[in-house]
């Protein structure tokens, strides 16, 4: 966890609570990251091979799983570290620390800003009546908002810790520290700033976003289907055209939803102490120099409850999604590779089809559309 300037009252862990209960915490860490990373690196794989998973949603998914495998790699591993031997100083170097270390919680911006597109991807599928499936052209507009989250993460993450960070010999040691140091002007305003911008930009904004187009697509659909129940006689013929473009979009939509929702109650109940912990120590300075017992516990449980995120994601994927069971099994079937060829002549004639479709529908209901202003 970055941001935050070094706790200077080193003394070994095992001195502020048991032993015990540091080890048990420590060995389930280590097994959800063992379980994470296998999954995410699964999640990619099935995405990437198989042609019929390559919808706009997908990819976002794969982008959050990417986060996923940079949290458990690089952010819990130096996380551990950190707290662990904070006696023995920085001993990866210079460059890491001043160049890398600054960096290493955009993870965390670029993990729910992917699910908060998703979700607002899902509101514009119900709203302007389009299916959330798009190939081919919309892959380098998908591409470029993957790119656009990594780059505002960045900026706002990152970018104001560069100029602070400082690695630097420790007092009376031999050994390097790595650490920001904040201005301690108008009673470390800058520091406290930077706490609240990140509690908003990763955790309130996107989750009110999120929120929003939860009760605005509910919304929405309890309109459209009181428009239905009110059709009569030709009226309710002709609205069969418009049902069975609706259908197709909610089925997209529930689609979406059986994943989001599970991934978005996850990421709320256990990014929480996280940014609770990081706001403690930005208006209580004294909290993290006090030689009490709870403080390393709690940071502890918040890496534990953050490993817990980034390995529970593919576990939502796996079981709430048909078609990455379908994957996952293929990939170790000697059938794996007549899967991914069929998947792809099967996308191709249903891409083909599915345009068709759309077009006489589109016309029809332009007609239709025509007929009633008449």
């Amino acid at each position: 966890m970055n941001g935050t300037e070094r706790n200077d009252t080193s003394t070994n862990p095992t001195d502020r609570y048991s032993l015990v209960v540091g080890t048990t915490i420590l060995t389930i860490d280590l097994v959800f990251a063992l379980v994470g990373v296998l999954g995410n690196i699964l999640v990619c794989v099935v995405i990437t091979r198989r042609a019929n998973m390559k919808t706009s949603m997908n990819l976002y998914l794969r982008n959050l799983a990417i986060t996923d495998l940079g949290v458990l790699l690089v952010n819990f591993p130096l996380s551990i570290y950190s707290i662990r031997s904070p006696s023995k100083g920085w001993v990866l170097g210079r460059f890491l620390c001043l160049y890398i270390s600054p960096g290493l919680d955009v993870f965390f911006g670029a993990s729910i800003w992917s699910i908060t597109v998703i979700a607002i991807e899902r509101y514009k599928n119900i709203i302007s009546r389009k299916v959330f499936v798009k190939k081919g052209e919309s892959f380098k507009r998908v591409t470029l908002k993957i790119v656009l989250i990594w780059l505002v993460s960045f900026a706002v993450v990152a970018a104001p810790l560069y100029p602070l960070f400082v690695y630097k010999r420790a007092n009376n040691s031999a050994y390097y520290d790595c650490y920001p140091i904040w201005p301690a002007f108008m009673n470390n305003f800058m520091f406290k700033a930077y706490a609240v911008s990140l509690a908003i930009f990763w955790y309130l904004l996107p989750l009110g976003i999120i929120t929003v187009t939860y009760w605005k697509i509910s919304a929405q659909l309890r309109q459209s289907n009181t428009f239905h129940k009110t059709m009569h006689g030709e009226e309710a013929a002709k609205s069969k055209l418009f049902k069975e473009e609706e259908r197709r979009r909610l089925k997209q939509n529930k689609k979406a939803q059986r994943i989001l929702t599970p991934l978005v109650v996850i990421f709320a109940v256990t990014m929480l102490p996280l940014n609770m912990l990081r706001l403690l120590i930005a208006f209580m300075p004294e909290f993290n120099l006090l030689e009490k017992n709870y403080y390393v516990l709690i940071h502890d449980l918040s890496v534990l409850l953050i490993v817990i995120n980034s390995s529970l994601d593919p576990c939502v994927y796996y079981l709430c999604s048909k078609e990455f069971r379908v994957g996952m099994k293929a990939l170790f079937s000697k059938k794996g590779n007549f899967l991914e060829s069929r998947d792809t002549m099967m996308q191709t004639t249903s891409n083909s089809h599915k345009t068709t479709t759309r077009s006489l529908l589109t016309a029809e209901v332009g007609t239709l559309a025509a007929e009633s202003s008449m």
